[in-house]
């Protein structure tokens, strides 16, 4: 039941019932889905323990910081106002953790999701191509001016619910895009085909009616990070690259120009955000508070975060996403440091697997390698297990960075979307310590180590690209 009512609380936030049918605005249909999904995913908490995890007490200091920003700044009931909103939001990390134990429970998480967000591009662009201008669906969002001073409208397809931004809508489809990976099945070429390749080019397709400038960079990393083993970094960025360009060249911003000066409004609120962090460099200027000493907003997550939340509360917040990070390069590097090994490992691989979080070499063959024609029963079953493991690992890696491409250029800090990301992170992180109880985890110090050198670096980066003038 838990994992039903947390699939039925997630569709609920992103399609948004009351929407649909304004009677349900005074039962707040999300909120008791919400209540629902956490009451009947206390056992999955309590067996798969995300306390394991650093995340959940950072997640925990997020949630205290969101109230403490606010009471600092003055404005207790403002404390409960943050606290409930970033629970409604965040709580989604722990019903993922409860809920998705296994890589069938991530698929069908995910395969929902991308039916959910196909049906919506499915009925939002019929009101687009019909050029309609009643459709909850739609935006029409000037772009230029024609000879005569009128403004040119440009149709932006949208999703309703906390999704009800062309950029947003165009985030999630960049997520959900990765995770319909999960579905690839080795050597299966017509399920792929059916399950993975045809429902990606319907998300894209709703990507272009957005015509969101974040989700074609977004696009670009994601194939750039994909083909990057196969096709080498040079050759990987040239071809990532040319799509963009040739996207671009077939119109797929709509019109919408990508320059310095197309961005002089986001680094002018990127510059007001690093003034407000120089005066409340502790506790920021409360969660949710940034438009109240900006008339925009921040325009970029991570200067969302550290304006709201001071220093203390965007380690917190970007230490989830670093432990998301190397957690799953964890699970990935399990077999790595000894890949196509045929004799005893030296002391240098041993050095390398320490290195990775692990005590010593687990396999000594990459699954890649091994025929599993020569398996038996259990050592097929394990190996398919393993396979899939890593497969979800570099999935949701993938998702992850597709997700903070667009939160790059947007504000969304505390989006469902983002918690559901780092909820699955975690859940393949505790399925990979369930596989090897005995492997060491990335050391606590290394986390903490990573996310203050993340903290430092991405506070500098965007110091100097407000100094430079220049937005990337």
């Amino acid at each position: 039941m838990g994992l039903v009512f947390t699939i039925l609380f997630i569709v609920a936030t992103y399609v948004s019932p009351a929407s649909y049918f304004p009677e349900l605005v005074a039962y707040r249909p999300s909120l008791v889905l919400g209540a629902f999904a956490l009451f009947f995913s206390i056992p999955g908490i309590l067996a798969n323990k995300p306390w394991k995890l650093l995340q959940s007490y950072l997640w925990i200091g997020i949630l205290a910081m969101a109230a403490i920003s606010q009471i600092v700044n003055g404005w207790f009931g403002g404390a409960l106002i943050a606290t409930n909103d970033f629970i409604i939001q965040g709580m989604v990390f722990f019903l993922v953790v409860a809920n998705c134990s296994t890589i069938n429970r991530l698929k069908l998480l995910s395969g929902i999701i991308c039916a959910v967000f196909i049906a919506t591009i499915y009925v939002g662009s019929i009101a687009y191509w019909a050029q309609s201008h009643t459709s909850n669906f739609i935006i029409w969002q000037g772009v230029a001016e024609d000879s005569l001073g009128n403004a040119i409208l440009l149709p932006r397809l949208r999703a309703l619910g906390t999704v009800n931004d062309p950029n947003d809508f165009a985030q999630a489809l960049a997520v959900c895009i990765a995770l319909l990976f999960l579905w690839y099945k080795p050597r299966k070429r017509l399920t792929n085909i059916c399950f993975v390749l045809l429902p990606a080019a319907y998300l894209f397709y709703g990507m272009i009616l957005t015509h969101s400038r974040g989700s074609l960079v977004a696009l670009m990393v994601l194939l750039l990070v994909t083909l990057r083993k196969r096709m080498g970094t040079i050759g990987a960025t040239i071809l990532s690259g040319g799509a963009a360009v040739g996207l671009l060249v077939l119109g797929f911003t709509g019109g919408r120009a990508i320059g310095a000066a197309e961005g002089a409004d986001r680094m002018s609120a990127w510059g007001e955000g690093l003034m407000m962090f120089k005066h409340k460099p502790i506790f920021g200027v409360g969660y949710g508070a940034f438009t109240e000493h900006y008339q925009l907003t921040a325009h970029n997550s991570f200067v969302l975060c550290f304006t709201e939340l001071g220093f203390l509360g965007y380690f917190c917040w970007l230490g989830m996403i670093v432990c998301g990070f190397l957690g799953l390069r964890w699970v990935l590097a399990r077999n790595k440091p000894i890949a196509l090994m045929k004799e005893e490992p030296s002391d240098a691989a041993m050095s390398m697997a320490a290195a990775y979080g692990g005590s010593g070499p687990v396999l000594l063959q990459d699954p890649a390698t091994k025929d599993i024609s020569d398996m038996d029963d259990d050592e097929r079953r394990q190996f398919k297990q393993d396979r899939d493991l890593e497969n979800a690992a570099g999935v949701v890696q993938a998702a992850l960075i597709a997700f903070l491409t667009c939160a790059w250029f947007l504000s969304r800090s505390y989006v469902m979307t983002l918690y559901i990301l780092l909820g699955m992170s975690a859940s393949i992180v505790l399925m990979g310590m369930r596989r090897d109880p005995e492997r060491l985890f990335v050391p606590l110090k290394k986390l903490v180590r990573f996310t203050v050198i993340a903290e430092f670096a991405s506070i500098a980066f965007v110091y100097l690209l407000v100094r430079s003038g220049h937005v990337l």
